[in-house]
């Protein structure tokens, strides 16, 4: 069984990567436009980003148990065609995606790599388990073309990489669980084959309503979002909504976990009102998904039965809540992410956790 209480150390090693990162820097204000410039605020420069999301804080480690993620994002741009940091083929695709060359949005670029892993509720037995889910890893590359502003935001990205052995997953877990004084799970010679995984994800938000106190010292804005993902990592449709609320918030929308195959890594934020002061606020989300595949709980689409491992509810909700501290350079990010019942109860009586339920901490810092 996992142990809890390792927890805090798991944070404080977190808080000491991103206290060293780099040193704040005060920038001066400045508005989005065609090139970069250090003078620029994190939230419009070209910036990296790191998340690790693993369920250890809430006990269990069955269903999704483990993801990272390293991302780099191209600073805010006007034109797809001054995007530098991005292949010819980038900005074409950019030009030419329905919605994404809208006048008056900005534009963004991101390119990551990441790993999410997934395990039975038995990790001690070596045999398969077969009422509940598989041993499952993968591997892939993302690329994301987005465009936005304060009020408007639409989002693609391909996904591609690898499921099964090439996936590493199973190296990725023991090395988490030994750093964290974990069981190490036994039964990674029953994970799903090799495949190719790939995916095709859309995402489209649009603010509601936004305000402020009559100081100006408090802001909150609340946004509707919708998505659509296609491929055999996940495919699914889902709506929801998200609301933020807090001292100096960044324009734009809120950042919310980036889960390889199923969530968009994007970053849709402009610079604060106050670009020399540092930022502190408060998001929270909900959204109901309707999964028609999902390779965590289905096993894969082309190298075994589709659905031979597991009963999963079709209908699943999610709820989300985060906090967010910037400055100008570099910023910190923790979500705690919960599910209603995504298996068959009945099915999996003996398992410890019918629910997804993780915590997922970001760094980021200026390029």
């Amino acid at each position: 069984m996992l142990k809890p209480t390792t927890t805090p150390s798991l944070l404080r090693v977190f808080c000491a990567i991103w206290i060293s990162l780099s040193s704040a820097v005060h920038a001066e204000p400045t508005q989005p436009k065609a090139g970069d410039s250090p003078t620029r605020h994190l939230r419009e420069a070209a910036k990296f980003r790191f998340e690790l999301d693993n369920d250890i804080a809430f006990g269990s480690d069955n269903q999704f148990s483990n993801g990272w993620q390293f991302r780099l994002h191209s600073p805010v741009y006007t034109s797809w065609d001054t995007i530098s940091e991005a292949p010819a083929w980038v900005r074409t695709v950019g030009k030419r995606f329905p919605g994404l060359s809208s006048s008056g949005l900005y534009r963004r670029a991101g390119f990551s790599v990441g790993q999410i892993i997934s395990t039975p509720s038995d990790v001690a037995s070596r045999e398969r388990i077969e009422n509940d889910v598989p041993y499952v890893g993968v591997l892939a590359g993302q690329i994301s073309w987005l465009a936005f502003d304060d009020d408007d935001m639409r989002a693609f990205e391909i996904t591609l990489g690898t499921m099964g052995r090439s996936s590493l997953g199973e190296q990725s877990q023991n090395v988490i669980h030994k750093l964290t004084g974990s069981e190490v799970a036994e039964g990674w010679d029953n994970q799903v084959r090799d495949e190719i995984a790939l995916n095709l994800n859309y995402l489209r938000k649009r603010k509601l309503f936004h305000g402020q106190n009559r100081a100006g010292t408090r802001a909150w804005d609340g946004a509707l979002s919708g998505s659509i993902a296609l491929g055999n990592i996940f495919t699914y449709a889902d709506i929801g909504m998200e609301m933020r609320y807090g001292a100096n918030m960044p324009r734009g929308f809120a950042i919310m976990p980036e889960i390889v195959g199923a969530i968009i890594g994007y970053d849709a934020t402009l610079a604060p009102p106050r670009n020399k002061s540092n930022s502190l606020y408060v998001s929270a989300s909900l959204s109901v998904q309707n999964h028609l595949h999902d390779l965590l709980s289905d096993g894969s689409v082309f190298s075994e039965r589709h659905g031979e491992w597991v009963d999963r509810h079709p209908w699943t909700a999610y709820g989300s809540v985060g906090l967010h501290y910037e400055t100008p350079t570099r910023a910190f990010h923790v979500h705690g992410v919960v599910s209603t019942d995504t298996l068959d109860v009945e099915a999996l009586a003996d398992n410890e956790d019918k629910r997804n339920r993780f915590l997922s901490i970001t760094l980021e810092w200026k390029r």
